[in-house]
């Protein structure tokens, strides 16, 4: 027998504080956490209320208050929104995010356990890269400054050298030179600190491997080959590139995104569509269409629970978007972050 299955699901959590003389809980109705009303009169509104309950769980926990289609999976709750526009850059990673503001300054939000949040003083930045457990960024004059969990190095570029772009993965970060060649300093097991002796536009670091793209737009990747994850396409050429968890995806010539490596988690299987930005998380990876909607595929887990992360997606239009372990985030056309997932360490509640 089949048929559509309705579920009714509760979410959210319980609050004790009441919203006004209206006898509602803050955060009780579905999206109040970014309605812009103060529910309960207290002077604050949306994700700067600690009294909204939906403040800290709004953020791709499973919305278990709103009848959904079982067929499409749990529905999520409203994305948080940060407070602040202006920003240029949003970097998600394990349990961490950063971005780069308009005035050359970075701020990260979510884990700090090896100081990864902790972000160098009364330096201008212009570009960023959040690894597993430690952060790098490129200063005026791209030189790399890095900070957090340095165990295999990964927190020690070369000295004296300039790049033009940095890419920070679990334990290896690598950036490229104006002249096309790319360093790599960490962990070196599988050669994935030794990149192969070519002229390269882009460089993306994963989790324990790294893929390159050449002038000829032919992707090149060295590191752990598990899951075949560094034996990308060999008829395809691409635009652009980024590597994740145990996948790898890249937009090609026509604009649409072709992934490879595992596929346990659904995550080769990009939304057909026509994209200008692709980012590789861990088991999930967002893209940026042409018209700037955020879409989504794969899961990230929130609480133990394995969520679809391209259901349904955050509304609006954006013009970055950046997928990590388990959460991710976009700039939005106002300059403000928007986040989504797991928010165990804060890292999907940005300022």
């Amino acid at each position: 027998m089949f048929g559509r299955v309705m579920l009714v699901l509760m979410c959210c959590g319980f609050s004790t504080v009441g919203c006004g003389g209206s006898g509602l809980i803050e955060g009780e109705i579905f999206g109040e956490c970014k309605d812009g009303i103060d529910n309960d009169l207290d002077g604050r509104t949306d994700c700067d209320d600690a009294d909204c309950i939906t403040r800290d769980r709004c953020n791709g926990e499973p919305d278990t208050g709103h009848v959904v289609d079982e067929d499409q999976g749990p529905g999520l709750c409203e994305p948080c929104v940060g407070k602040r526009a202006g920003w240029l850059k949003v970097d998600a990673g394990n349990d961490l995010t950063c971005g780069l503001t308009q005035s050359e300054r970075i701020e990260c939000w979510g884990e700090n356990s090896s100081g990864q949040r902790d972000v160098p003083e009364s330096l201008a930045f212009s570009a960023l890269a959040v690894g597993g457990y430690h952060v790098c960024a490129l200063d005026r004059e791209g030189v790399p400054v890095c900070w957090g969990n340095n165990l295999h190095g990964q927190a020690t570029p070369p000295p004296g050298e300039v790049f033009e772009e940095l890419s920070a993965g679990q334990w290896v970060t690598c950036g490229l030179k104006a002249s096309g060649d790319v360093r790599c300093w960490g962990m070196d097991e599988w050669g994935i600190t030794i990149p192969p002796s070519n002229a390269f536009q882009q460089v993306s670091v994963g989790y324990d491997h790294v893929c390159a793209l050449l002038p000829s737009n032919k992707v090149s990747c060295w590191g752990n080959s598990h899951e075949f994850k560094t034996s990308p396409p060999s008829n395809s050429k691409f635009n652009a590139i980024s590597a994740g968890g145990e996948h790898n995806c890249g937009i090609i010539a026509s604009g649409r995104v072709e992934c490879w490596g595992s596929n346990l988690h659904g995550q080769l299987d990009a939304v057909i569509g026509m994209y200008a930005q692709v980012d590789v998380g861990g088991s999930n990876s967002c893209a940026l269409s042409l018209e700037g909607e955020v879409l989504c595929w794969g899961i990230q887990e929130a609480e133990g629970t394995t969520i679809p992360l391209a259901y349904p997606g955050p509304e609006g239009l954006f013009s970055q978007v950046s997928s990590g372990v388990n959460h991710a985030c976009a700039i939005d056309t106002d300059g403000r972050i928007q986040c989504w997932g797991d928010n165990s360490f804060g890292q999907a509640y940005p300022p």
